[in-house]
């Protein structure tokens, strides 16, 4: 059959099939760009944005499951489940807390930060502020969501599951308590609506939180507290040792001290100029040492509040009464009704207006003063910081800083003409840490963080590049530069403000020479200021300390005069008879006594050392603390073994932390019995183990260490497909404020 026969035979079938073509290809043509788009999306959706551990994948569909289960475990309060904020009243969980910051940032970090901080210094934390410091930066390595899916991981490999029946239990007993007395289900019921989810759905969520809780338990408890180990701590706990002794102090300025040779001299220095000055140890029990700690040299800016004070007139008649129409409540006081029952219920009364005009004067003249200060300071930041405005730099280093800083001596003259009050500037000389935070001026000065937490000057000013002694955290300030101002700072008593910068920087070093010296002087508002002495040098401090050994034999001797008074007059008569003999500018002796002291170990002293670095006063805390646990042992190694009391020892010891010679009157030792350790060895058993564990979580939990041991890389996408970019790579609008404030 010809083509053209069988058209015409078949033609009503060709016109039908034409225009079945005709109208699925014009459907399609208008649909056909939605199509195309969802079928991309869907392959977007899969696209791997991250790797972890040997084949593990993270899609945007995983990441997006992710934000969704930490959207619906917020409402569920779990951010308030883990971040319980520990106070002195409440054992806190570290562990859960750690989860919690890195599950959920909030505001409160700060406040935790600092609550871990003292839990590590009462040594009940085994981490020191630098790691705590560490953990909270570290956190913005990457997002909560990567988080959430990599512990989640983690916990699943190591076989940690808890099923949706068992978190539905723990999820109706915290929500009523988080909420007080909001039912559990009408929030179930909320969120099945909003997420379109079914309740198992939303329980298996909080399970998978769950999982996590006691999969980092499991990883971090170890569990191997022994018995003897209970028993050493419960002892050092509840065992304590009391003493009556008297203490004759060594006397460097006695006239009858003889002044060492140059070969003497030479000897000591070549012995100790390798230590740091009171570093005690069994070697060095005085704590001799010449090596120079790292110091700077500051400039500083001060403004007395009392010298703004008298700039401010005395608050009117009409607005004394005007501040206490407005603030009235400020002036409140409790009364019982019934006078002659202090227990009865209480009414609320305010004190008459002429009771406290004094008071809303000096309130009103304070707060003035405050202002005016507040804008004088502004005014010396402007005065000082006009050469760095409008320089076309980024990061400005301290070498800019150097070059562009207003001299504060130029300051203070526009503002002692400007705004009629004393300025008091200058620089110091060559000041330690240690030296820095004694000092009655500069190391009372504070600066308030965003959280309105006070950060020491010391910990700023040695935490700057060149020196690095110290660290700034994550919620102090920023590291500041050399020649960048400081502050406005304040002291705590608010009589005084003040700017500082770091001057010049001196790093830690042997002396070059016996004759090395400098000036170490302090800040000077008032000719009552206490400073240190203006000069120092190396030969004097060795020849005093040479002083130090002669005095403390002619401490003896006098120790031994007392002692022998003791034995032939008894201690009260004793005691007088030997004062009589002092000159008017010794002081007294006296029978003082040392109470219920108790013993520290090696691991406990260096945990409580380790917590404390960086921080200003470490060296004071750890000299006071070291000279401390040296006079609790001596005190039990003279006590006989068969004995916990002796009533009248009449020994003598040399005590060479403290330069001084003790008299032994009694000791008394109060030791732990065996039905105090049954009836605490379980809580001290939990305490060691807790104390322990929480402090492997410091580890485990580490950002740095999590991404590290799952290996986690992120997949390089096209500019306009990044992972991790726009909307996936950030927290919600919320969490970025949290994070900022």
């Amino acid at each position: 059959m010809s083509l053209v026969r069988w058209m015409r035979k078949n033609h009503t079938r060709i016109m039908v099939i034409v225009l079945v073509i005709i109208m699925v290809g014009f459907v399609i043509g208008a649909s056909l760009p939605v199509i195309i788009n969802q079928m991309a999306n869907r392959l977007a959706a899969g696209k791997v944005i991250a790797t972890y551990g040997d084949d593990g994948k993270i899609t945007r569909v995983d990441y997006a499951q992710a934000r969704t289960d930490l959207n619906i475990l917020q409402q569920l309060y779990a951010n308030e489940y883990l971040n319980i904020v520990p106070t002195p009243t409440r054992t806190p969980n570290y562990k859960t807390i750690l989860i919690g910051q890195m599950l959920f940032p909030d505001q409160r970090a700060a406040l935790i930060s600092n609550a871990m901080k003292m839990s590590a210094l009462r040594g009940e934390l085994l981490v020191t502020a630098d790691q705590i410091d560490d953990f909270f930066i570290q956190l913005n390595n990457t997002t909560p969501e990567i988080y959430w899916l990599l512990l989640n991981a983690e916990a699943n490999n190591a076989g940690c599951t808890i099923a949706p029946s068992d978190a539905k239990i723990i999820v109706d007993q915290i929500i009523p308590y988080i909420t007080q007395g909001r039912p559990a289900s009408q929030l179930i019921r909320s969120l099945i609506s909003e997420h379109r989810l079914t309740e198992e759905q939303i329980y298996n969520t909080f399970a998978k939180l769950i999982a996590i809780e006691k999969y980092v338990d499991m990883v971090t408890t170890s569990e191997d507290v022994t018995i003897d180990q209970v028993r050493a701590l419960l002892a050092r706990n509840m065992e304590k040792i009391s003493a009556e002794l008297i203490k004759i102090d060594a006397n460097i300025s006695s006239s009858r001290l003889t002044e060492p040779t140059d070969k003497k001299i030479d000897e000591y220095f070549q012995k100790y100029k390798a230590i740091l000055p009171a570093e005690i140890s069994a070697e060095n029990p005085f704590g001799f040492g010449y090596k120079l700690p790292a110091s700077v040299e500051l400039e500083y800016l001060i403004v007395k509040t009392q010298d703004v004070e008298k700039l401010i007139e005395k608050p009117t008649n009409e607005e004394l009464e005007e501040y206490y129409q407005y603030n009235s409540s400020l002036f409140t006081y409790q009364e019982p009704t019934d006078p002659g029952d202090p227990e009865s219920e209480k009414i609320t009364k305010t004190r008459d207006y002429a009771q406290v005009m004094g008071q809303i004067q000096t309130k009103i003249i304070q707060e003035r003063a405050a202002r005016r200060a507040n804008m004088i300071m502004n005014d010396a930041v402007e005065i000082t910081e006009a050469n760095l405005a409008g320089l076309d730099i980024e990061k400005p280093t301290s070498k800019t800083y150097a070059q562009h800083a207003v001299p504060f001596s130029q300051a203070a003259q526009n503002l002692k003409e400007k705004h009629n009050i004393d300025i008091y500037t200058g620089k110091t000389g060559r000041l330690s840490l240690t030296e820095l935070t004694k000092d009655a001026v500069l190391g009372r000065l504070t600066v308030s963080n965003q959280n309105s937490q006070t950060i020491d000057l010391g910990k700023i000013a040695f935490a700057i590049e060149e020196i690095g002694q110290t660290k700034m955290g994550r919620f102090d300030i920023a590291t500041p530069k050399m020649f960048q101002n400081i502050g406005p700072m304040k002291n705590a008593q608010d009589s005084m403000t003040a700017l500082v910068r770091v001057v010049a920087t001196y790093s830690e070093a042997e002396p070059e020479n016996i004759d090395v010296s400098f000036s170490r002087k302090t800040a000077v508002i008032e000719k009552r200021t206490v400073t240190l002495n203006d000069d120092f040098n190396v030969k004097d401090e060795v020849i005093k300390d040479i002083k130090t050994v002669e005095a403390m034999e002619v401490a003896k001797a006098s120790a031994d005069k007392l002692l022998a008074l003791i034995n032939k007059k008894g201690w009260d008569d004793a005691i007088k008879a030997f004062n009589k003999t002092k000159k008017k500018e010794q002081n007294p002796v006296r029978l003082s006594s040392q109470q219920n002291k108790s013993r520290s170990s090696l691991l406990d002293n260096k945990t409580v050392e380790a917590s404390i670095s960086g921080n200003p006063a470490a060296e004071m805390y750890k000299r006071a603390r070291t000279e401390d646990t040296m006079l609790t042992e001596k005190l039990y190694s003279l006590l006989p073994n068969d004995k916990n009391e002796v009533d009248d020892l009449k020994k003598v010891f040399a005590f060479e932390p403290q330069k001084s010679y003790y008299i032994v009157k009694s000791i008394q030792k109060q030791s732990a019995t065996e039905e105090e350790y049954y009836k605490n060895k379980n809580s001290f058993a939990l305490l060691l183990d807790m104390n322990r564990s929480m402090s492997l979580a410091f580890t485990h939990l580490s950002p740095e260490n999590l991404l590290k041991r799952t290996n986690l890389e992120i997949v390089k996408q096209q500019q306009d497909e990044q992972t991790l970019s726009s909307d996936e790579n950030t927290q919600t609008d919320e969490q970025k404020e949290e994070e900022g404030s």
